[in-house]
């Protein structure tokens, strides 16, 4: 887990590294990568320290906090599969800004995900059943069990339900422009919309992969605790979920789009470098010593 956070944040400074990378899937994807390499950090400490040496104030502050960066990955998840929908279905009569979208993606990503720790918070200081109780307090994070099915599996379940739909409806848009691409009798008009459209199905397959990747071993950790928890075979999904840091490098920059870019751009800060340096040096020669 710890190896898979180094990764992220490899790649977190990567999109900062390049600015071709930081459009609004970019931005979308960075605040979703340090959410959760903060969750992953909290997790991993968590699961090397004995619960029972933790002061109890420091257990409730991880536990909720780990909470929230956990729910703050999943929104934000759920934004680039929402925002990969929207920028198939919009017209030209309902545009808004990718600053604005972005505000907007904020404000539900961070706010939803605060409305939700608020609330457990607020349940484990009601008198509810202890069965219903989120109990953070007992072990750091939610008790196993129906509390951590109900306030954190069942969320994950309803989003990663939304992104399929995001990605089904994403892909029924695709196959609609295919049919619209036989109806064009003009060469050069078919080549235009043919080349948006390979750009359009290899962003659908991009963000596909990236779904499965960040989505699907939370997805099958959820199915496995309800299924058989003690099951051997499930233990490989928790090494999949684990790894997630690691296959999210692999998705988003060992491509060669930007490795091209990493190439370009340090070929360029190094002349840039040599050049001050330079400028430096005849200044140097020219001021009287």
């Amino acid at each position: 887990m710890f190896t898979s956070v180094a990764f992220i944040i490899i790649t977190f400074f990567v999109y900062i590294f390049l600015p071709e990378l930081r459009n609004l899937h970019g931005k979308c994807l960075m605040c979703y990568l340090i959410s959760l390499a903060i969750g992953f950090s909290l997790m991993g400490w968590l699961l090397i320290k004995e619960i029972g040496s933790i002061n109890h104030v420091l257990c409730l502050l991880v536990g909720y906090f780990m909470y929230f960066t956990f729910q703050v990955a999943f929104f934000w998840l759920n934004v680039i599969c929402f925002d990969l929908w929207w920028n198939f279905r919009r017209t030209g009569g309902f545009i808004i800004s990718e600053r604005k979208r972005f505000m907007f993606y904020n404000i539900y990503a961070w706010g939803g995900s605060l409305l939700l720790t608020l609330l457990i918070l607020l349940l484990d200081k009601t008198s509810m059943p202890e069965g219903f109780k989120p109990g953070v307090g007992n072990s750091c994070f939610l008790e196993l069990g129906l509390p951590i099915f109900l306030y954190f599996y069942l969320p994950l379940f309803i989003l990663c339900t939304l992104n399929i739909g995001f990605f089904t409806m994403a892909a029924i848009k695709i196959r609609q422009h295919q049919i619209e691409i036989r109806k064009v009798v003009s060469k050069d008009e078919s080549r235009k919309h043919r080349k948006k459209l390979q750009k359009d199905k290899d962003n659908v397959t991009l963000f596909l992969r990236l779904f499965i990747v960040m989505g699907g071993g939370w997805i099958m950790e959820a199915i496995s605790f309800v299924v058989d928890s003690k099951n051997p075979y499930f233990f490989l999904f928790d090494i999949w979920n684990a790894s997630s840091g690691i296959l999210i490098f692999i998705c988003m920059v060992l491509k060669c789009r930007v490795l091209r870019l990493m190439k370009k751009n340090l070929l360029d800060t190094t002349e840039s470098f040599n050049d001050q340096s330079q400028r430096l040096k005849t200044l140097s020669r020219t001021v009287p010593q």
